[in-house]
């Protein structure tokens, strides 16, 4: 059996990976959040992402390039004007569903939701303006 001085560097080891482990998952949290919000805020990121990938995946011609790129440009534009026709449903049902779950929680837990959910309401709303 190994006496605690021997066990000491183990533990000292094991406690620098666990704390390597939670920092990494915080900051890659973090991180994941901020890309999110970035892209929330300018959904013109993505079809730029996009469009850069197809053209250097597919080699694509300038003809090409140009056709892509319109061609998202007017998808975006829909998918845009749709979720706003259908915001006011979706967040009818977010609503429903947020007070379902608020009344299946505790007190404090009820406390911790609706922070949570004020929070991704805040984000929706930086995204309408």
């Amino acid at each position: 059996m190994m006496s605690f001085n021997s066990a000491k560097p183990w533990l000292l080891l094991l406690a620098v990976f666990v704390a390597g482990a939670m920092v990494g998952g915080i900051v890659t949290r973090h991180i994941a959040v901020r890309a999110i919000e970035g892209v929330i805020r300018n959904p013109e990121i993505v079809r730029t992402l996009v469009e850069k990938r197809l053209l250097r995946d597919l080699d694509l011609t300038p003809k090409q390039q140009d056709s892509v790129a319109r061609i998202l440009k007017n998808t975006q534009a829909e998918l845009t004007k749709r979720r706003q026709e259908l915001r006011p449903e979706i967040e009818k049902l977010l609503k429903e569903m947020r007070q379902q779950i608020a009344a299946e929680l505790s007190d404090a837990q009820r406390a911790k939701f609706d922070k949570m959910a004020d929070e991704n309401l805040a984000l929706l709303r930086e995204r309408k303006e």
